[in-house]
């Protein structure tokens, strides 16, 4: 059974005038938020390694998890086929592992290089991504 399942479970059999059912709600929205994957968020991006910063940002939605291997690269997995090949189209990261939907994101220097379009990122963070995201 998965997480918002459970949620989805608990909410049903809690009663409406239970004292937890706040946290049974709140509960419930998180699941959702998370059954759509987490974002990547790719900051300080540039166009030149050694140039100026020019403020440039991406999100990469559907997520299931990324970690970072000795800040060589990023490898990014996703929660299903058709995040992960929008996530190839969008960026030109290097297919890891087709089966499992993992992308490989390279360091160029010390910056996460998005070949496709050719924009180097200062920083890159996980998050849980709001409702907005989405609209």
């Amino acid at each position: 059974m998965s997480f918002l399942s459970k949620a989805r479970f608990v909410e049903q059999n809690t009663p409406p005038d239970s004292a937890v059912r706040p946290q049974v709600t709140q509960i419930e929205r998180i699941a959702e938020r998370l059954a759509l994957g987490l974002c990547i968020g790719l900051t300080h991006g540039r166009k030149q390694r050694a140039g100026e910063d020019e403020d440039i940002e991406m999100a990469i939605q559907g997520v299931r998890a990324a970690g970072s291997t000795l800040r060589y690269h990023v490898k990014v997995t996703f929660i299903s086929r058709e995040a992960f090949q929008h996530a190839q189209a969008l960026t030109g990261w290097h297919v890891w592992d087709d089966a499992g939907m993992v992308l490989e994101a390279r360091y160029v220097d010390d910056m996460v290089h998005v070949p496709a379009s050719e924009t180097y990122f200062g920083d890159w963070t996980l998050f849980v991504p709001t409702p907005e995201i989405w609209s």
